[in-house]
Formats: structure tokens, sequence, C-alpha cells
């Protein structure tokens, strides 16, 4: 089933839900409203260590992926759940992030409801630089997520 919402909508609901996980996680916020070219890129920002900081608010669709791998003579293939998340474009002529206008994402993996499914990721920018989208494929009991971002998996501390 097709999320029915308008991705703005979906986004805007996000953003919502995250400044009120700020306010219980006690990080002091500013939000910023409006879509004008310069506010574009980031949704709030916060103080950290004397500095501002821009956070720029990313949902992730959770869609079934799948991949082979060899081994000696047997190829298996597996299904994951992965989210992909478009951290681009900021501005339309480079067609990515640039570090002059976001520090942070906030990547938060939902289902095609909008809901929040797993871990909210806190990345700085130098972790995802260069990189038009990212993955994360979705952690489960049995084996929680352990790729390049899984250090970021609720870092807030960061933030703070």
């Amino acid at each position: 089933m097709k999320n029915k919402k308008a991705p703005h909508m979906v986004h805007a609901a996000t953003v919502a839900r995250m400044a009120t996980l700020f306010a219980d996680l006690g990080i002091s916020y500013h939000q910023v409203y409006g879509y004008s070219d310069w506010q574009c890129c980031y949704d709030f920002t916060v103080q950290v260590g004397g500095r501002t900081q821009r956070i720029a608010v990313r949902t992730g669709w959770m869609k079934k992926r799948s991949s082979w791998t060899k081994s000696g003579n047997w190829e298996y293939r597996y299904h994951y759940e992965a989210a992909f998340f478009n951290l681009g474009p900021c501005r339309r002529r480079t067609r990515k992030h640039l570090k002059e206008y976001t520090d942070f994402f906030v990547c938060v993996p939902t289902n095609n409801q909008g809901r929040i499914i797993d871990r909210i990721y806190v990345i700085p920018w130098d972790a995802l630089a260069g990189k038009k989208s990212a993955y994360i494929t979705r952690s489960t009991r049995e084996r929680p997520y352990r790729g390049k971002y899984a250090k970021f998996r609720e870092a807030w501390s960061l933030l703070s």
C-alpha cells in the first residue's frame, strides 16, 4: 500500500516529532519555518559548544531489497529491508548538500504510513560528504544494524 500523504506532509509530521523529541531530550533548538532559498536545506538549529549547528531532517522509506553473493560454487540471494534517505539536492545547480548549508542529518526510518519503525540516526555532514543518498538496513532483535552509520544510531550526544 502506497503512502497517500504528500511527501511534504510526511516531512512536516516528522519535523514536528523531532521538535517534540528535542524538547524531551533537553536539547535547546530553534525550528526554521518557511521555504525561502536560504532556508531550504535545514529544519532546525541547535547550539553545540557555543556554535550554531544546522540540522536537516530526512525521512527514509523502508523498501525490500535483494542482493546476490557467491561462496565457492554456490550463489545465494538474500532479501532485506533498507531505508533510503535522499540527502539532496540542496541547491539545484550542485545536486548535493554542501557543508555551508547543513551540519547534521537526522535520518528517520519510517514505514509507508509514516510511522517511525527503527532507531533514529544523527549523522554529521562529514560522514556523508559528497553523497546524494544513504541506505540503512533495518535492525532486528536477532541482528542489529552494523553498517558504517551504526555508530550514529541515537547519537544525540553529538547535539548537546
